[in-house]
């Protein structure tokens, strides 16, 4: 919401995120396709602005209220059909964030990249301030299970030897 001209590095790729969460400062790296998008943007909205201006100004050229964002967040999930739950129940715009997070787990998860190297980096990405904040995500990924319990049968189902004989099942 907050962002201006100043906080956005085209030729770099990265977002700087002022006074977020925490009153925090981050830099975000951005994809190159978004990077894309960005320029052409403000090629067309932001040909003559200063870099204080707002990166996404509203009518007014001062940037869009909370409210505003709200506003357009919830007319834009009831064009698209999905069920608004009512205060608290969402979906919220900051639910984005969270799918955004899980996506993440999911995609290494299927590309069997390890999360344990992997959380640190979405943990940056999201500007926490320790791994608790990024772990909340993983139980997100519950439906993962079956898979991860399925690679990890097949990729270190030797590691640990048989020791011979048959298997006593307790009764």
């Amino acid at each position: 919401m907050n962002l201006k001209l100043c906080d956005i590095d085209l030729d770099a790729g990265i977002l700087h995120i002022r006074n977020a969460k925490f009153y925090k400062d981050r830099k975000v790296v951005m994809a190159k396709s978004l990077v894309k998008h960005c320029r052409a943007y403000c090629e067309s909205v932001h040909a003559f602005s200063d870099s204080g201006n707002s990166l996404f100004p509203c009518r007014d050229g001062q940037a869009y209220s909370y409210r505003a964002i709200h506003n357009i967040f919830r007319n834009l999930i009831r064009d698209a059909g999905i069920y608004y739950g009512g205060r608290g129940n969402g979906p919220r715009v900051h639910d984005l964030r969270h799918t955004f997070a899980v996506h993440c787990l999911k995609k290494w998860t299927f590309s069997r990249m390890d999360l344990l190297v992997m959380l640190p980096v979405l943990s940056a990405y999201l500007g926490h301030s320790d791994m608790n904040g990024t772990q909340h995500y993983l139980r997100l990924t519950a439906d993962l299970y079956p898979y991860i319990q399925s690679v990890l049968n097949v990729e270190y189902d030797n590691i640990i030897p048989g020791l011979g004989g048959e298997c006593i099942a307790k009764q």
